[in-house]
């Protein structure tokens, strides 16, 4: 039997894979560090990763972040290496593990942290902390001798006119592409990849039961913010909570009187997600005292989650926490998702949108 080692476990950061990258940047910029940048831009066959996922790479071959589930770690960390010694981004072919299963197309491109914005630096980590999707342009491909072309976010926009309904259809499709397009100077390829804003997670609530929630919210990389009812009046908590297809809220006081107070103004909120902690009969009692008092919340009752979480048949507050952020994840993903999602009804003013299937074994080709 093999023992554990509580030293090889502290190794390994709890943070969410875009937060790690954030930090390498970061301290990549403080140091004036060069770091090799791997984009995952195509796929023929089946992959762990989608289009999208990247990897920083120093020049000692460290890696932070994950574009090839590590089975062709070598030929990866050997091109990355070549881009930092020439300064020139190229486009590498990775073979899937197992024979004719196909394979996947990455671009490397040498990245110059000390020049990085916050902002330039966030998008290249893939963490969008705005309120609507953005796009991410990367350029694959250039007219001849034209390498300033190529990267990310490097071209001048005024060059790029010719992408824009490409980009406009991945804004409305949520889902990455290679695009192709004839320009002024000669036709150049792109990769589009469309980053959704981070979850927003608001809990309603400030017991001992919040921490293994926050924890796990902080995990995925979500955002998250606490109302307290100690320092925020319930009735003027809704409009404290961000609206948008990527707000999650999840109500756990355990006290009914301010659950009363504040779920008007939570349940008149455009989210994704609202989940209610406690049993079924305590959130019946508060339906009726509100409605008995003049409340008109039946709609907005019917698509909130009471009680919260799925059924993981799990005791205390770490199981109940997950059994939260596992629902809430779905109901997410089902918002952007054109594949069947056996979750309960989506919340106000959202649908699913039309997209790729997910799991499907076709990726982007190249």
């Amino acid at each position: 039997m093999v023992s554990p080692n509580p030293d090889r476990v502290s190794q390994f950061s709890r943070s969410s894979e875009g937060a790690r990258l954030s930090a390498r940047l970061r301290r990549a910029r403080e140091e004036r560090e060069t770091l090799a940048l791997a984009l995952l831009v195509g796929c023929e066959g089946s992959s762990s990763r989608r289009e999208g996922a990247r990897a920083l790479i120093d020049a000692e071959g460290r890696t932070t972040g994950l574009v090839s589930s590590g089975f062709a770690e070598p030929l990866l960390l050997e091109a990355a290496h070549e881009v930092l010694e020439s300064g020139a981004p190229r486009l590498v072919d990775l073979p899937l593990p197992e024979p004719g299963a196909g394979k996947i197309q990455i671009f490397l491109e040498r990245v110059d942290a000390a020049s990085l914005t916050d902002h330039a630096l966030e998008r290249l980590a893939r963490r969008n902390f705005g309120t609507t999707g953005e796009i991410v342009t990367t350029i694959l491909s250039a007219p001849a001798g034209d390498a300033d072309w190529l990267g990310t976010d490097k071209a001048h926009s005024a060059r790029l006119t010719g992408l824009k309904p490409q980009i406009s259809h991945c804004l409305h499709d949520e889902i990455p592409r290679r695009a192709r397009v004839e320009t002024t100077d000669g036709w150049i390829e792109a990769f589009l990849d469309f980053v959704p804003p981070l979850p927003q997670l608001t809990v309603v609530g400030a017991g001992e039961d919040t921490h293994a929630l926050l924890a796990l919210g902080e995990v995925l990389g979500w955002r998250l913010a606490v109302l307290d009812p100690g320092s925020v009046e319930p009735e003027r908590m809704g409009p404290l909570i961000p609206e948008g297809d990527h707000s999650v809220v999840v109500v756990m006081t355990h006290d009914c009187d301010v659950d009363r107070r504040a779920l008007p103004g939570i349940l008149a909120r455009r989210v994704a997600y609202v989940g209610l902690v406690g049993s079924r009969a305590r959130a019946e009692r508060l339906r009726r005292e509100l409605e008995d008092g003049g409340a008109h919340v039946s709609d907005a009752w019917e698509r909130m989650r009471h009680p919260v979480g799925l059924d993981l048949v799990g005791e205390g507050p770490e199981a109940i926490a997950l059994a939260i952020v596992t629902e809430a994840q779905a109901v997410l993903g089902a918002i952007h998702s054109a594949a069947p999602v056996d979750v309960p009804p989506l919340a106000a003013g959202f649908s699913r949108l039309p997209g790729r299937e997910r799991g499907s074994d076709l990726g982007i080709p190249f």
